[in-house]
């Protein structure tokens, strides 16, 4: 999964086998974030700004404390990327 090795990249995930189980991957992204949020949200920031997520939706889920909505962010916004520009991602 593309996805799942461009987000591995910038956040820190379990390295595990590949995931078979999406819902699983997005979990261990949720706990990732909710790790950042405690711990290093200059990381978090960096990590989305380099995803391209959106700064006024970032602040308001970070504003938030919204690990899962931070999460499904991260996910959108690669897969939407990879649907536009599949050769550079």
């Amino acid at each position: 999964m593309l996805t799942q090795q461009i987000l591995e990249k910038h956040f820190p995930i379990p390295i595990t086998n590949e995931y078979t189980d999406f819902q699983q991957f997005r979990q261990d992204l949720v706990d990732s974030i909710v790790y950042l949020l405690q711990y290093d949200v200059e990381r978090l920031a960096q990590a989305m700004y380099q995803i391209d997520v959106g700064e006024e939706v970032f602040r308001t889920a970070l504003y938030a404390q919204d690990a899962v909505r931070l999460a499904d962010l991260a996910i959108e916004r690669v897969s939407q990327k990879r649907q536009v520009y599949p050769q550079k991602i």
